[in-house]
């Protein structure tokens, strides 16, 4: 998410990470909800354009591909989409994961 703008990536990363309401996240960017909403959406239209236009459009292929492998920062993109995809399971699966200590619940309790 590193090519989006910077307000983009904030409003995606508390509504989809944080999992904040659009009250709360409109609190924290000090714009109504309805600025929200329409920043959600423009930051859902920018970044799908970067990943799904084409399949792999020439600006994303600049940013993330080296001689057809992945560059670095492709890399780092494909870490970071892989970690908070485990972070969205983790978070809504919790039963499933009561017994992992670094989760935060008491394997003992």
């Amino acid at each position: 998410m590193a090519y989006l703008k910077t307000e983009y990536r904030q409003v995606l990363w508390l509504l989809y990470f944080e999992e904040l309401s659009v009250k709360e996240i409109s609190q924290i960017m000090k714009k109504s909800p309805h600025a929200v909403e329409t920043l959600t959406y423009r930051a859902k239209q920018s970044l799908k354009s970067e990943l799904t236009k084409d399949g792999y459009d020439e600006s994303f292929k600049n940013k993330f591909n080296l001689l057809h492998h992945l560059n670095p920062m492709g890399y780092r993109f494909l870490a970071e989409a892989t970690a908070s995809y485990i972070d969205y399971i983790i978070r809504h699966n919790m039963d499933d994961f009561k017994e992992v200590p670094y989760i935060g619940t008491d394997l003992h309790g």
